[in-house]
């Protein structure tokens, strides 16, 4: 079997996404349209769009649809799948129903990637008409309603789907991003960072929230060491925001890294101050490194933090008090540090392994007639 994908992820993703899937025996190929080219994956073959392509389409997503199309025509893949509703679903959705193809969509940005809004979409077209989020929004619902298969990365969204979209349960699966716990495992060094955080300099991940959070426990830790990891447009004003808190000191801007377990390696505590989130793939590979995590109460992140027992999960979101809080506690009860990160490892390397997809692409791929059904929609769980 042949699966054709369309998505921009980066290479962490790429790896949690596409490893899993191409090591299913019923897959001979995943041919996988992007931007550019990711990691080298056995069976997994990337297709970008020529330069002359980007020119005669216009705009990069029409390139890439264009792309997709004559793939699909070419290698007759069984399977068209899109990571993003907007706009690769709308693609896959339409390559998929023109060659009939069965369409697959990933939410893997939770319910935001079909409840459109201006406040937590990074698409420049919302960002700049924040008036067409209530038809994109409907738009979004119809196609993830009318494709064959829908996967989540957790309960939150599958009940949000049934209950508020309406999409039967039947077509909803559970399967979240997985970690090579291989390369992300607790390794002896000597733990400099007191927090990390991974991610892209971005809006959406309100880096400056964590700011305030160091700024906070910089009052009662005065040589608190921070850790950031990550490239994005917001890069420069972050950096000022630091100095404008007297963090700057504290603050180290470590720009993207390939080597990101060895950072985890080198810290106490991930923190995540994301608007929103599906189930976040960095903190998932942090607690595989032994660190308890402190994360928002969005999408599918209660799936893996679990108050005293792999961190803590913060309701008030945008309330930087509270991450310090819990913070400062995992960083002054060696007994309740010790116990998060011994549970931490044990949760990621039981249901969040690679291992663990590849066992429901399995079950999903093999299953006829129909690819899922209630008893495949809880996915791996607790």
């Amino acid at each position: 079997m042949k699966i054709a994908v369309l998505t921009t992820l980066g290479d962490n993703l790429i790896n949690a996404k596409m490893i899993p899937l191409s090591r299913v025996p019923a897959v001979s190929n995943v041919l996988f349209v992007s931007d550019a080219p990711g990691p080298s994956i056995p069976g997994v073959r990337y297709f970008v769009p020529p330069r002359w392509l980007y020119r005669v389409a216009v705009h990069k997503s029409v390139a890439k649809l264009l792309l997709l199309f004559a793939v699909v025509m070419r290698h007759r893949p069984g399977i068209v799948m899109a990571y993003n509703v907007l706009p690769h679903g709308y693609s896959a959705w339409i390559v998929g129903r023109l060659l009939r193809k069965k369409v697959f969509q990933h939410l893997i940005g939770g319910l935001c990637d079909v409840r459109t809004e201006p406040d937590t979409s990074d698409n420049s077209l919302i960002r700049r008409f924040p008036q067409l989020c209530r038809l994109v929004s409907a738009i979004n619902r119809w196609i993830v309603a009318h494709s064959d298969a829908v996967f989540v990365p957790g309960h939150a969204t599958r009940d949000g789907l049934v209950k508020e979209f309406r999409i039967p349960p039947e077509r909803v699966t559970i399967l979240h991003s997985t970690i090579d716990v291989e390369r992300f495992q607790v390794r002896e060094r000597t733990r400099q960072y007191d927090l990390v955080m991974a991610a892209a300099l971005s809006r959406r991940k309100n880096i400056a929230l964590f700011l305030d959070v160091v700024a906070l426990l910089n009052q009662s830790i005065p040589n608190i060491r921070v850790a950031i990891l990550g490239e994005g447009p917001y890069r420069d004003r972050l950096r000022v925001r630091a100095a404008e808190l007297g963090i700057d000191g504290n603050v180290s801007f470590l720009g993207y890294r390939k080597d990101t377990e060895e950072y985890y390696a080198r810290a106490k505590v991930f923190v995540l101050t994301s608007k929103f989130e599906g189930l976040s793939c960095a903190a998932m590979e942090a607690m595989a490194c032994g660190l308890p995590i402190v994360a928002p109460n969005i999408g599918d992140m209660s799936t893996i933090a679990i108050d005293g027992m792999t961190g803590f999960l913060i309701d008030g979101c945008d309330d930087p008090q509270q991450y310090a809080e819990k913070v400062k506690l995992l960083l002054a009860e060696r007994d309740l540090y010790a116990n998060c990160s011994r549970e931490s490892v044990a949760m990621i390397r039981h249901e969040h392994s690679f291992a663990s997809a590849e066992r429901l692409w399995a079950e999903i791929l093999n299953e006829p007639p129909r690819l899922n059904h209630a008893a495949r929609a809880s996915g791996p769980n607790r």
